[in-house]
């Protein structure tokens, strides 16, 4: 059977290829003469010839002429690279990850299953968290807390979850005696609140940070109980942003100042582009925090809020539950933070997470009924060899006996159904704002953090990189707005010409109109005589 044609692209591929090994061959080849030459004595045939050999003898196997540049070769004979292997080193991954990525991707579309890019991207980037991402963090950990002689309780975490109100909550009501079910009217408002925690390895945690969605600050944020003493701010799409960051670092000073003495204080964070930004840095250089940045996508291992505290904080819907000193201290005990051990994280842990911290997928209020537990089973696992059985499950279930209490029960399995797929829904759309503002974000910013590792950002070298960024971007600004005043300027000049030329085409009309009166009186008078 013939096979499908190979694309131009592909071809131009294996060609490149080929001319880079060449390459290599005639520079070997005649570092291997001149050597030769060195012990026995001689003239070695030039750089041109062995190009012109190499050819040649590549021609007489393939039958496919390749021509070689002896200058190109003559910068791999003194250590150069060929533009391919340079390439190679701004890669993500190796050829033969590369190939393993491509294999699983073809496989799945084989069964049925077929992967989006940007799911691909997940899947490909879930692998950031191995043992060499591990060993980095925790070895630039230890430098840090040694180089600044750091103690547990100068030590802090802060990452974001969102939430919806209105979801989770249990409370003891009034109602008519004998009623089986009590129905209670709740906010229609299912908007996601972003959540902001701060906790320090001693046990303790600072003041939640609450985010809002919304164009400015509602009235009745400020008029309901805050127990917490909760920081209230909101921004467009409900999550944090570069001004809230700037803002946050602030407070988290403020709040920690007392504590620290002077002393040095470290704040642990992700890879969010508000952490990188030069206003967020200049603060917490200025006032000795040093903001160490987790590898990407690995703060499932290395967080400790993504580990302890944001599941019993969204199963039990009770801050007091979740923050208690026994969690927070697990928190920083579970991912070798406090006391420092890195054997902690298990080979197991570096498997690629199911869940992050920004997924709400733990938001459902009540436990998932069997029918339920199925449709969600069904959803994740995506197997259709699972459908016939999970129909038949959801047949089989207890609640299929007709009578009041299976119509309830039936009613409640139909909610937590919707729950769940507008939780999906909901996830999908976060997901897609999120990459929307990230798009927005420089690309030059988006490159500090290209190869994920854990980074210092505190550090002389990646702030050096920011300030340097941050005055580009500065001059871009002051570019556009002296190209928008620009243009201000010619749209004035335009407007000043019309006016101008609107009385020129008057004074024009007058003048021609006495001409032709001049002009019909002159032909009158001859027309006379």
């Amino acid at each position: 059977m013939v096979g499908k044609a190979v694309s131009q692209a592909v071809k131009d591929q294996i060609a490149s290829k080929e001319e880079d090994e060449l390459k290599k061959v005639a520079a070997e080849r005649y570092q291997e003469e001149k050597k030769q030459v060195s012990e026995e004595g001689g003239r070695a045939p030039s750089l041109r010839k062995i190009c012109q050999l190499v050819s040649n003898k590549h021609f007489a196997v393939t039958k496919r002429r390749v021509l070689l540049s002896h200058v190109t070769v003559s910068r791999l004979v003194k250590g150069g690279q060929t533009i391919r292997d340079f390439n190679l080193t701004k890669c993500w991954l190796t050829e033969e990850e590369e190939t393993i990525v491509v294999d699983g991707a073809l496989e799945l579309a084989r069964r049925g299953f077929p992967l989006s890019p940007c799911h691909l991207k997940e899947n490909a980037e879930g692998r950031t968290v191995n043992l060499y991402t591990k060993e980095e963090f925790y070895t630039l950990l230890k430098d840090v807390l040694e180089k600044y002689d750091i103690p547990p309780e100068l030590i802090y975490g802060a990452d974001e979850t969102g939430i919806q109100p209105g979801i989770g909550q249990k409370e003891y009501v009034l109602g008519p005696k004998g009623a089986s079910i009590q129905h209670q009217q709740r906010s229609g408002d299912r908007e996601n609140i972003t959540l902001f925690p701060t906790i320090c390895a001693d046990g303790s945690s600072l003041a939640t940070t609450i985010i809002f969605k919304g164009e400015a600050f509602s009235s009745k944020w400020g008029t309901q109980e805050n127990p917490l003493d909760a920081r209230m701010s909101h921004s467009k799409k409900g999550y944090i942003e570069g001004e809230i960051s700037i803002e946050w670092i602030r407070d988290f000073d403020k709040q920690t100042n007392a504590k620290a003495a002077g002393h040095a204080r470290l704040l642990l964070v992700d890879g969010h582009s508000t952490h990188f930004t030069y206003g967020f840095l200049r603060y917490a250089r200025e006032h000795g925090i040093h903001i160490l940045c987790y590898p990407s996508h690995a703060t499932h291992v290395f967080q400790g809020l993504d580990v302890v505290i944001f599941g019993p904080l969204k199963a039990y819907w009770t801050y007091y539950e979740a923050f208690t000193p026994g969690n927070i201290k697990s928190a920083f005990r579970k991912t070798g933070v406090v006391p420092y051990n890195p054997d902690t994280i298990s080979l197991a842990a570096l498997a690629p997470s199911l869940e992050t911290s920004s997924s709400s997928q733990q938001i459902l209020p009540l436990r998932l009924s069997t029918s339920a537990r199925h449709v969600v089973n069904l959803i994740e696992e995506g197997a259709t060899q699972h459908i016939g059985e999970g129909l038949q499950a959801i047949t089989d279930s207890p609640y299929t006996t007709p009578s009041t209490s299976t119509r309830v029960k039936t009613v409640i399995i139909g909610l937590q159904a919707q729950s769940v797929l507008r939780d999906i829904h909901a996830t999908r759309l976060r997901w897609q704002l999120e990459t929307k503002e990230e798009k927005a974000v420089s690309k030059k910013t988006k490159q500090i953090n290209a190869d994920g590792k854990p980074k210092l950002l505190t550090s002389d070298d990646v702030f050096g990189r920011v300030e340097a960024m941050e005055k580009e971007r500065l001059a871009d600004e002051e570019a556009e707005k002296m190209k928008k005043d620009g243009l201000g300027l010619y749209k004035q000049a335009v407007a000043r010409w019309e006016v101008m030329d609107k009385e020129r085409r008057r004074k024009n009309e007058v003048i021609l109109m006495a001409y032709e009166k001049e002009e019909t009186r002159w032909q009158q008078e001859n027309t006379d005589a």
